[in-house]
């Protein structure tokens, strides 16, 4: 990391900072509003700005940087305007980014339009010297209004930037009543080989892969924290015994000990920005969730730029940051919508179906915990005039992710286990894993106990095999400085889920380029037939999250650039395929039902060999629908009512071949 001040004058800046914890923490308003619309790292995600909205919000810039910054100052009243060597270490960066800014409209009979603006803003506070997020907020609001077509555009101008402005105190209020920022303190009590043993862990706030920094700017990452102790390694530098350091932190004391998971979306929709999904997923999860979500800005980069253009900050950012051990993908297609008429003319019913999947990972891609979820509403359209689409779309797809949150909550309970080694030679090392805690490819940490209740990670390793419960591990490489080789009475310690392990056969979900057989197809099909496969019980390994975390991840997140994660080792694929025919469409009246021979198919296979496979096929009849409806709006009725029965008809095949293993 280069210096630009000497250490002898950031000591003096440090000192009263290491005296006293009290002191107030400084909020630093970044220059500059800052847009999502797809980070370099962020290929394939959609931007949610129009080009129209964005290029009202983009001319009023300097306006609207002057009231941020003012509306900052009036929630905020330990305000700086500038990063120096005297206040870096107990200033946090507060910046806003517009996240979605989107129009729609409908064409009314009198000839004149609804025109809806939804527009989200995000707010994230960042740690200026180590590019940790270290909370995020966001707030949304839908604009509505009337207009003729030769006003609109004025309208909207004029609309947009009230928008802003409301949203932005909405925002910042909220956040401000939230803030609770704190600084750890931590003296470095002893070293051992290489590593520091500090006198605070996570009963004081401090956790796994957290940075802090000495009064020279010079950091240490947490590499293990215990209730009262943490053990750190240094970054780019030496620990010595009575070195003092220190951190902000904004996140609860009870959440420090969880686990750590960061939210990606791999799959998202047209209507909500992956931001603000991954926000309200993590949101929802609650106090109870037995994990703690990072926050994720795509954007960091751009922030941490305008924060060393306009500040004497004094040095860069090492980025150093560690992925954490865990991730969760979530998958959230667009919302299916379709109108079906009534026998009163004036009267249609409008229909709206979504579905989502969330999945814990571990940075091997194995599949801790999965969970799919689906939600539905329906509305009576009177004369052409109901609740708008994009509305009854934010709400939907809010309700299937409020619904797998609250499933993650509830249902993912980790489980704390130790594992002593019991032989070792030559890197060479064994377990006995009664329990079937550990799977073959799995990285495990090494861990020595130092002193009564003192443990130091000192090796990483890799689950090679399992004979029963006997399992043999290779020790791969130092965590850091020069310790010991592994040795017999040296711990493991995994976190493991409290599910069923489902078998030692690691299987990996192989998409059949003709998994379609039949006339009729299913949107995303892949994608259901993983989730539904992912929940039932196999021990399934993800091979996307290496490339999924490397596209979306890294320097330009604040996290470390470069991020490698392992390959996702299986032993055979899983595929799916499925036939869908339509059988008749017989009608009462003006009363029609179309039905369908379903049939799915899982199998899995070693290379070309198929070793296991099940069949289940069913007929499914649609529900009634008016003979007079408009054929685009039944397509879309049976793809969805379609899209709900294959997925049951799914689970009962997988259940099925989950049985016969």
């Amino acid at each position: 990391m280069n210096k630009k001040l000497l250490v002898s004058a950031l000591f003096l800046a440090l000192a009263p900072m290491l005296a006293s914890a009290g002191e107030t923490i400084h909020v630093y308003p970044v220059p500059g509003i800052f847009f999502d619309e797809g980070a370099d790292n962020q290929k394939g995600v959609a931007s949610k700005i129009s080009p129209e909205i964005g290029k009202v919000l983009k001319a009023n810039i300097r306006q609207n940087v002057g009231y941020a910054g003012q509306a900052i100052a009036k929630n905020f009243s330990n305000l700086t305007q500038q990063i120096d060597a005297k206040n870096r270490y107990r200033t946090l960066a507060v910046s806003v980014q517009v996240t979605r800014a989107s129009r729609f409209e409908v064409n009314k009979k009198d000839g004149t339009r609804d025109i809806y603006l939804p527009l989200t803003l995000s707010l994230y506070f960042s740690n200026p010297l180590t590019g940790e997020v270290l909370q995020s907020f966001n707030q949304t609001r839908v604009t509505t209004f009337t207009s003729t077509p030769d006003t609109i555009a004025a309208k909207i101008s004029q609309y947009t930037q009230q928008s802003f402005e409301r949203t932005l105190d909405e925002l910042l209020t909220h956040a401000a009543s939230q803030f609770k920022p704190y600084v750890v303190e931590a003296t470095v009590k002893e070293t051992w080989k290489g590593y520091g043993i500090l006198d605070k862990g996570y009963a004081a706030g401090i956790g796994k892969d957290d940075i802090l920094l000495d009064a020279g700017g010079n950091e240490i990452k947490i590499e293990h924290a215990g209730q009262d102790y943490a053990v750190a390694t240094p970054i780019g530098g030496k620990i010595s015994s009575g070195g003092r350091y220190a951190r902000t932190s904004m996140m609860k004391l009870s959440d420090v000990k969880k686990p750590r998971v960061l939210v990606v979306v791999s799959d998202g929709n047209a209507d909500i920005p992956d931001a603000v999904m991954s926000q309200l997923f993590a949101d929802q999860l609650g106090a109870d969730a037995q994990f703690a979500v990072l926050p994720l800005n795509a954007n960091y980069g751009k922030v941490q730029a305008a924060i060393d253009s306009n500040t004497q900050i004094g040095s860069a950012v090492s980025g150093q940051r560690e992925l954490p051990d865990y991730f969760i993908r979530l998958v959230v297609p667009d919302v299916v919508e379709y109108e079906k008429p009534t026998n009163l003319a004036y009267k249609t019913q409008r229909h709206y179906k979504s579905w989502a999947f969330a999945e814990l990972l571990a940075k091997n891609g194995q599949v801790l915990f999965a969970r799919y979820a689906d939600e539905g509403l329906q509305d009576v359209v009177t004369n052409g005039i109901g609740i708008a689409a994009a509305d009854r779309h934010e709400v939907v797809l809010k309700n299937v992710l409020v619904e797998l949150a609250e499933k993650f909550s509830k249902e993912v309970k980790f489980k704390h286990s130790t594992l002593e080694i019991t032989d070792a030679e030559n890197g060479q090392l064994w377990v006995d894993d009664t329990a079937q805690v550990l799977q073959p490819g799995q990285a495990v940490r090494i861990y020595r106990e130092i002193s009564k209740d003192v443990l130091v990670p000192t090796w990483e390793a890799r689950v090679e095999a399992r004979e029963g419960r006997r399992i043999a591990l290779r020790a791969q490489l130092e965590i850091a400085g020069s310790p010991p080789a592994p040795s017999k009475g040296d711990k493991l310690l995994i976190d493991q889920i409290n599910t069923p392990a489902g078998g030692a056969m690691r299987l990996a979900y192989c998409p059949n380029p003709k998994s379609q057989v039949g006339s009729q197809f299913v949107p995303r099909y892949d994608e259901l037939a993983y989730a539904v496969a992912a929940q039932t019980g196999f021990n399934m390994v993800n091979r996307s999250l290496k490339g999924l975390v490397e596209r979306r991840v890294g320097s330009a997140s604040g996290f470390k650039a470069n991020i490698k994660l392992p390959e996702a080792a299986f032993d055979q694929c899983l595929e799916s395929l499925y036939r869908i025919d339509p059988v008749d469409s017989p009608c009462e009246g003006d009363a029609c039902s179309t039905r369908y021979k379903v049939k799915t198919a899982f199998r899995q296979k070693q290379g070309d060999t198929v070793s296991q496979q099940m069949i289940l096929e069913h007929t499914f009849k649609t529900s009634g629908y008016q003979q007079n409806i408009d054929s685009t709006q039944l397509g879309q009725l049976q793809r969805a009512e379609l899209y709900e029965d294959v997925g049951e008809l799914l689970k009962q095949t997988a259940k099925n071949l989950f049985q016969t293993k």
